[in-house]
């Protein structure tokens, strides 16, 4: 287990991770210590309005509110998880700045049953193409054996409704997995490949997504290329790899890994592990880009 810095910031730490089998010992949970903030409905203001005149055009007829969902998919694949009537709340689970959770609270699952199960040390987890449902183990944020699911990963559907075409966002990311891996990272083609090994049910690997995402959105960062790696997914691989935590980012520039250190984020073993907000992880790629191109294989990013 690793063991928060002094100093650190726990939101960011990352989840730790037993060395085997990577699959059921990574945990997402462990040391990210969050408050659940409750949620305040804000109330809408009321407004008056005044007859329309005889002379006035006719007003717009009003907008047919759309049907309730009668089932809830994957929203990346459209599997059927669960239905409307299984859902007991709707509730905030955790807050990292950049990324903030919210979980539906499940009294059971309709879809549960033709599911993938990979358990980690504080839930058990659900997959379809990806992450999808988990239950607490661990009762770390009071939800006892009920099911959750991130709200973000599903779409509802209206009964007799179609599931919408998944529509990927722009994440920043190319899969790799075991057979390319070598072959892709040691590439020396004048090109910063950084590889992130993470886990969709784990909160810091989901702050990386969301700061890799904006990043993207806003041009990325030239002669930079992010490659994932899912520990599920690719266990064989996560085991040979052997990362202390997840999320951790591996740097690979003209076909030799690099040792990188940056301050205010955890370095294992030349890797940076943990969350790391988008604004900070934009400038430490461009730092290892740069001194990169300069001949230098042991870096050290300092500064905000």
């Amino acid at each position: 287990m690793s063991t928060p810095r002094p100093g650190a910031d726990a939101r960011l730490d990352p989840a730790p991770v037993a060395r085997t089998p990577v699959a059921r010992a990574l945990v997402a949970l462990a040391l990210v210590s969050l408050a659940t903030p409750a949620c305040t409905p804000q109330e809408l203001p009321m407004h008056a309005h005044s007859p329309v005149p005889s002379s006035s055009p006719a007003a717009p007829p009003a907008a047919t509110p759309a049907a309730a969902p009668a089932t809830w998919h994957c929203r990346h694949c459209g599997r059927h998880l669960f239905d409307q009537s299984e859902i007991k709340s709707r509730r905030p689970l955790w807050d990292l700045g950049e990324e903030k959770a919210e979980v539906f609270v499940l009294e059971s699952a309709a879809g549960l049953d033709g599911l993938r199960r990979y358990d980690a040390s504080l839930h058990e987890g659900y997959y379809c193409c990806r992450f999808a449902l988990m239950r607490m183990v661990v009762d770390k944020f009071g939800t006892g054996r009920d099911l959750l699911a991130y709200v973000a990963d599903v779409v509802g559907v209206p009964k007799g409704g179609e599931v919408p075409t998944p529509r990927p966002a722009k994440r920043g990311q190319v899969r790799l997995g075991a057979r390319d891996f070598d072959a892709v990272t040691l590439r020396d083609d004048g090109v910063l490949r950084v590889v992130k090994l993470s886990a969709t049910w784990c909160p810091p690997c989901r702050l990386v997504d969301t700061a890799l995402g904006k990043i993207a959105r806003a041009g990325g960062v030239s002669g930079v290329e992010v490659l994932e790696v899912d520990v599920d997914d690719e266990q064989a691989l996560a085991e040979r790899l052997a990362p202390a935590s997840i999320p951790t980012l591996l740097f690979f520039y003209g076909g030799k890994q690099l040792r990188v250190q940056a301050d205010r984020v955890a370095s294992v073993r030349g890797a940076l592990v943990g969350g790391i907000p988008s604004a900070r992880l934009r400038t430490i790629l461009t730092a290892v880009r740069d001194a990169a191109r300069r001949g230098q294989t042991d870096i050290s990013v300092r500064g905000s």
